[in-house]
């Protein structure tokens, strides 16, 4: 059984997420003015009100290790990223991180968008969700964020390089340019990555983005450098947007959905912890 002083722990402040942990988390009250820099970046129906995100406190889904789990298993990618979830600080942000949505709720994603699980028809077929954000009254602005725990915290020091992300076109076919953004620094500085994804129609596709090279990135708002906003990321978002990329998105007419969004290291990186990995279970079965 957890103790007392680390359920305390999970309790209070924490400032990113931890491998492991399957995304089941709704989070607590935030309200955004309408006015505030997240409030305008994200979409929203009037200037002059006010979003209130409220959703139930945190709570955590189970850690899956290994088979046998019910759930369409967030298994651990290796050993070391359990040992790195109970031996490691829970405020340090680490790679292994997948959104999978397969069970009920979002994972802290929101807009004034329709942001909802269907629960089934995601990557993993049927009975596996998915997030769709939809804007099927007329076209306005499209998207959603995130800045709960499980994205907050410096992706650089992570060995975070790379984000990989399943979208489908679903229901009517719709001309996406779908963009991936991450807001962070002091001055809540947003950089937005180039290239659009327009997924295909009715079926899943993967996409993955770089964050080795700034080039392949446009500032939106603020000052900071991408690599400062690297180092503090507060805010991960997707929008449809059209170039040329400035603060305010493009409007749109339609839903898409989302899955699997995963914190990857470098591929060359994740092959060295799955080699440990493999290597310590050896070890372990000689052992025994």
């Amino acid at each position: 059984m957890m103790s007392s002083a680390n359920l305390a722990l999970l309790r209070g402040p924490v400032l990113a997420a931890t491998p492991g942990f399957l995304l089941d988390k709704p989070r607590c009250p935030i309200i955004h003015h309408a006015h505030s820099p997240l409030a305008r970046f994200e979409p929203h129906p009037a200037r002059d009100t006010i979003i209130n995100r409220s959703q139930a406190c945190a709570k955590f889904s189970t850690l899956v290790v290994g088979g046998g789990g019910t759930m369409r298993t967030r298994r651990s990618l290796t050993p070391f990223f359990v040992s790195t979830l109970f031996f490691s600080p829970v405020w340090a942000v680490s790679v292994g991180l997948v959104d999978d949505f397969s069970t009920p709720g979002t994972n802290g994603w929101t807009s004034v968008n329709s942001n909802t699980n269907p629960g089934t028809d995601g990557v993993g077929g049927s009975g596996d969700g998915y997030l769709n954000i939809a804007q099927l009254s007329g076209p306005f602005n499209f998207g959603s964020h995130n800045d709960g725990i499980n994205y907050a915290g410096d992706w650089t020091a992570a060995g975070i390089t790379q984000v990989s992300f399943f979208l489908n076109d679903v229901n009517t076919d719709q001309s996406f340019s779908f963009h991936f953004l991450l807001t962070g620094a002091d001055d809540d500085s947003t950089w937005q990555y180039n290239p659009g994804f327009d997924p295909p129609s009715e079926s899943w596709q993967q996409y993955v983005v770089d964050l080795n090279d700034d080039t392949n990135w446009t500032r939106i708002r603020g000052a900071a450098s991408f690599t400062d906003v690297l180092a503090s990321v507060t805010n991960a978002h997707f929008r449809h947007d059209l170039s040329p990329y400035t603060f305010s998105p493009n409007a749109i007419a339609g839903d898409i959905g989302i899955d699997n969004i995963t914190l990857a290291p470098e591929p060359t990186t994740l092959t060295l912890l799955l080699g440990a990995g493999l290597g310590c279970a050896v070890r372990r079965r000689r052992r025994h």
